[in-house]
């Protein structure tokens, strides 16, 4: 029986929140399925520019919050 893999399914995979046996059945249908290879493919270089990202919040809205903190006392 062929396992039809959805977008979620690879979302899992890519976070490493999937159990080892369908781990071992997304590598291999990654290697035979060229659509799903393709969204995959085009799901971890969303994944990648997401991580490279600004991680940090800006200035202004830390100094907002420790002002509202100050206040809050």
């Amino acid at each position: 029986m062929t396992q039809t893999f959805t977008s979620n399914d690879l979302v899992r995979y890519i976070y490493s929140e999937t159990i080892p046996e369908e781990t071992t059945q997304i590598k291999n249908a990654l290697l035979f399925d060229e659509a799903l290879a393709q969204e995959y493919a085009e799901m971890m270089s969303v994944v990648s520019e997401l991580d490279s990202l600004l991680k940090a919040p800006a200035q202004s809205a830390v100094d907002s919050i420790v002002n509202y903190s100050r206040s809050y006392h």
